[in-house]
């Protein structure tokens, strides 16, 4: 039997079909959702978990406030030849891969189908309806081209025919929570300046996890307790997280700027960039979006943090993954730090600009560089701290070698629970 229960099959191209599935009218009081589930080489073990979530939170949305009427998974493979086994015999079974390139469209394979009943873990009865008709499609790029690509399939390809109320963004591998979207949803319907919303991206604890998994999940707890709710307090969240986190469409696809560009078109302009310090600015690609969301001109556009819209992400299994990570995290966002205190020096030198330069500017700046030097320094202070209690541990203990090895090894602790996590933050390898 196959996984999910159809009403409607459609192979594209080309997208003509698209308005007459969503059906929705620019009159009509219905709202709409797309979600962009990017897709590398990830197996079935964290795929199908991730769709089956991503589809039990748009049931439960529905289900929480009826005006969302439909939605669309999109579930693009960044290049063919990188695509599991797993993940292609799944989705060969709905009859969602292998299909001939439209002639007019880049290298890619596209295809689609309308579901209305799913057979899994959270609505095991193919008799319970979804609350809202959900379009799943799949665009399989012939090469790999990297996230951003994936975005620009999703954004320009997508969203841009469908024109949803949001759009979210999220990773192969990551778990929503049943409410995850409702709390979203929730967050932008309450405030029409809200132009993105980050979820509460969590590691989940694992009964046999070593120590760095530990390390990750006591991290992002830090992250989500301490720094994203102090970034909001001062004016600024400095992450629209890939792995989980949602969009007010208006707000990317609305012309803003001296030059009228959107906040899509100046985040997706990474996709072809030449230059080499924005090429290493996209490696930390949303941060590059919520700075565009926020920074268009005469935009009064918001970033929030919805804490109950938890997501489970993947953790790294090994240290040198982990450490690739905390490079492409640490060097893209240093250099939109950067980006960001010129475009606000800039502003402040041009006499015509001045007054719309407000003073809460500077909090958020010197809440983001205080972070960005804690974290930097870290090692440094964990040394320092280790320095002080190490002389101050030998001087109080008896001179002799059993309290002599008993200090040695308290210090041992100490310094794997302090120098080696704060290693781990910040070392590019």
């Amino acid at each position: 039997m196959k996984d999910i229960q159809t009403i409607e099959q459609s192979h594209l191209p080309p997208w003509s079909q698209e308005s007459s599935l969503i059906g929705l009218s620019p009159h009509n009081t219905a709202k709409s959702i797309a979600v962009c589930l990017t897709l590398y080489n990830e197996d079935i073990s964290l795929f199908r978990p991730s769709l089956d979530s991503i589809i039990a939170s748009i049931h439960a949305l529905g289900a929480h406030n009826p005006i969302y009427q439909h939605a669309v998974i999109a579930v693009i493979i960044d290049g063919k030849n990188h695509l599991s086994n797993s993940v292609h015999a799944y989705l060969a079974d709905l009859d969602l891969v292998d299909i001939p390139q439209p002639k007019d469209m880049p290298p890619a394979s596209i295809t689609q189908k309308t579901i209305c009943h799913s057979i899994n873990i959270y609505t095991p009865d193919p008799r319970n309806p979804l609350t809202m008709p959900i379009t799943l499609r799949v665009i399989t790029k012939d090469e790999n081209a990297g996230k951003l690509d994936s975005h620009w399939w999703f954004y320009e390809n997508i969203c841009s025919e469908m024109n949803p109320d949001y759009c979210f963004q999220i990773d192969s591998g990551s778990l929503l929570t049943p409410q995850a979207l409702s709390e979203i949803c929730t967050t932008f319907d309450a405030d029409p300046d809200t132009a993105a919303v980050a979820g509460n991206i969590l590691i989940e604890p694992s009964g046999h996890s070593d120590l760095l998994h530990r390390f990750q999940c006591g991290d992002f707890a830090v992250q989500k307790t301490i720094r994203w709710p102090s970034e909001v307090f001062s004016g600024y969240l400095s992450v629209i997280p890939g792995q989980f986190s949602g969009m007010r469409w208006r707000a990317l696809s609305n012309p803003s700027g001296k030059d009228l560009s959107s906040a899509k078109d100046r985040y997706l302009r990474g996709r072809n960039s030449t230059n080499a310090i924005e090429k290493i600015m996209f490696l930390a690609e949303d941060r590059v979006l919520g700075f565009e969301i926020l920074t268009g001109q005469d935009a009064q556009n918001t970033l929030q943090f919805a804490p109950r819209a938890t997501s489970y992400t993947d953790a790294c299994d090994t240290i040198s993954e982990l450490l690739q990570q905390r490079r492409r995290w640490i060097n893209g966002s240093l250099f939109c730090l950067v980006l960001m205190f010129a475009t606000v020096l800039r502003s402040i030198g041009n006499r015509q600009e001045v007054r719309s330069i407000k003073i809460s500017t500077v909090l958020p700046l010197l809440n983001l560089a205080l972070q960005h030097l804690l974290q930097w320094f870290l090692p440094l202070i964990n040394i320092l701290i280790l320095a002080v209690t190490s002389n101050s541990l030998f001087n109080l203990i008896p001179q002799n070698d059993t309290y002599k090895a008993f200090a040695m090894g308290v210090l041992a602790t100490m310094t794997l629970v302090w120098i080696l996590p704060a290693f781990l933050a910040v070392s590019g390898g």
